[in-house]
């Protein structure tokens, strides 16, 4: 049966971690043993940081007194903001020689250019001064969307991309081994089942080799319809059963989950829905658990992570 820690928690996005009366709910539900675990948006794909030293001490020090988990995130690459200001270190356009945009028109920075690792690793340095117990890189991968052939990468390294995302990771680890932190990758869905994401960069194999844990968006509705088609109905349950136990066996280190808190071609979504996904993800030894809505809503979560609550303290959920 269970009987090692679960850190079950949320996704918080920069303006509710900063809402004092919304933070006071979140508390409230780790007096309650509903969670004990956030992750706070510490830079997002605007490229702005968006808490102080002051702040982010504040709030290490307040998850410290209430038992949470204090995970920061970073966006790497993603960044509107640096590449506007810095256009030189951004992916360009071959046909127009001005910043590239992604379907979403979104701006990237670009991953060959070592000094937008040193930028991102020092945001992190920051975090892990702050006392943070954890950093997830997310958007630590190329683009994956948008007119890939017209992206100028000028690619000075000479390397693979998925050795620029291995050596991103080998500079972060050794930079921040000082520090009581772990360093977590935030990896595509598929990336477990395929092991190696070319066109993104991501390679489990690779960039387990400088991580502490594996960080994998198993969200169902990322997947094709037919995808485990055959699991149905614990289809969501399944995808986070097989997608934990591959991502383990693949990157050799613990795994970490996060769940699709939004009805993004959910036809179903609500509580079971999120239920499904973290029994599965819990069943197949995920370290953490986080339900991710963009928009801090999570109504149907808790609702979730109360049931799940109850199943594990009555031990109706089993290795």
């Amino acid at each position: 049966m269970l009987d090692k820690l679960i850190f079950l928690g949320l996704y918080l996005n920069p303006f509710v971690a900063k809402n004092e009366k919304y933070m006071g709910k979140i508390y409230s539900l780790a007096d309650s043993g509903i969670i004990n675990l956030i992750v706070i948006d510490l830079k997002t794909e605007h490229g702005k940081v968006w808490f102080d030293e002051k702040e982010l001490k504040e709030i290490s020090k307040k998850c410290e007194e209430k038992n949470i988990y204090l995970i920061v995130r970073i966006v790497c690459f993603l960044d509107n903001y640096l590449s506007k200001k810095e256009p030189e270190r951004a992916i360009l356009s071959k046909k127009t020689h001005n910043l590239w945009q992604d379907i979403h028109g979104n701006n990237w920075l670009n991953p060959f250019d070592t000094l937008n690792w040193n930028y991102n690793i020092e945001i992190a340095e920051f975090a892990a001064k702050c006392n943070v117990k954890e950093i997830h890189f997310d958007y630590l991968r190329f683009p994956s969307d948008g007119d890939l052939l017209d992206m100028d990468l000028k690619n000075q390294l000479n390397l693979e991309k998925e050795e620029v995302i291995k050596e991103f990771l080998r500079k972060a680890f050794l930079r921040l081994k000082k520090y009581n932190v772990l360093i977590v990758p935030c990896l595509f869905g598929f990336s477990p089942f395929w092991n190696s994401i070319k066109r993104e960069g991501q390679k489990i194999e690779e960039v387990s080799k400088y991580s502490d844990r594996i960080a994998l968006m198993l969200y169902p509705s990322h997947y094709g319809r037919n995808f485990l088609k055959e699991a149905e109905p614990l289809r969501e349950r399944a995808i986070y059963f097989e997608g934990v136990i591959l991502g383990k066996i693949r990157s050799g280190i613990p795994v970490e989950a996060y769940v699709q808190g939004f009805n993004y071609k959910a036809k179903n979504f609500g509580k079971e829905y999120i239920v499904e996904q973290i029994k599965g993800a819990i069943i197949a030894g995920a370290e953490k658990i986080i339900i991710w809505n963009a928009a801090g809503e999570y109504k149907y979560a808790i609702e979730a992570l109360k049931e799940i609550k109850n199943e594990i303290v009555n031990n109706f959920i089993s290795d």
